[in-house]
């Protein structure tokens, strides 16, 4: 049995990607990287950490927060349990560990270092097995030039699932959404939210195949 999920697994990811490639969708992009373990893990549990306040406001950073939390929770059909990201800062709060965990995820970004004691800590005390983060990592505007050029605002988001048990990654999921002015007149440039909406959209359309 363990070898023909294997297997499927296998065949879906091949699937996945062949459909990736075959995509022309202009207002966003796909790409996935994940642990050479991934197909033999089982994921059941996931906590979302809050989405970080990078080029977003307070209210901005609340809302995505609950739409991550609200849609991830949705699809109980997949048969894991979320906890979501009200409920993950709670409990870092309570054990001190806010501040720790904004650290360890600017290590991951900025240097690529996984701080694997953090995450044994987050299992040790909190009985959490992975962990799922998100950021908006950059963000590109082109003004519109009238009857030449359609003005747009992009951003690049970046989802990654740590497992608190190998103490390392399992994917890293980089997306972009990319929305535009109705036109060359002189509209007032998509907001980042509309950019960061549609990149959203495409994560939650692909993410029950992350969690097969």
């Amino acid at each position: 049995m363990l070898n023909v999920e294997f297997c499927l697994r296998q065949f879906v990811l091949f699937l996945f990607v062949i459909l990736l490639s075959g995509c022309a969708a202009s207002n966003s992009y796909l790409r996935i990287r994940y642990s050479p373990t991934y197909l033999k893990i089982k994921i059941d549990q996931i906590a979302i950490l809050p989405f970080s306040q990078k080029y977003l406001s307070t209210e901005e950073k609340e809302e995505i927060d609950e739409i991550l939390s609200k849609s991830i929770t949705s699809m109980g059909e997949f048969k894991f349990s979320v906890t979501s990201c009200r409920q993950t800062d709670s409990l870092l709060n309570k054990i001190n560990m806010t501040r720790k965990s904004e650290d360890f995820w600017d290590d991951f970004v900025k240097n690529g270092i996984i701080n694997k004691e953090f995450l044994s800590d987050i299992k040790d005390t909190l009985n959490i097995k992975y962990l799922l983060k998100g950021e908006i990592l950059k963000k590109h505007t082109q003004d519109n030039v009238y009857k030449k050029i359609i003005g747009y605002t992009e951003v690049d988001v970046k989802f990654v699932l740590f497992s608190t048990t190998s103490q390392n990654l399992v994917w890293e999921v980089n997306i972009a959404g990319k929305k535009h002015s109705p036109n060359t007149i002189f509209y007032p440039l998509p907001s980042t939210m509309e950019a960061l909406e549609i990149a959203l959209d495409r994560f939650m359309h692909e993410f029950p195949l992350f969690v097969l």
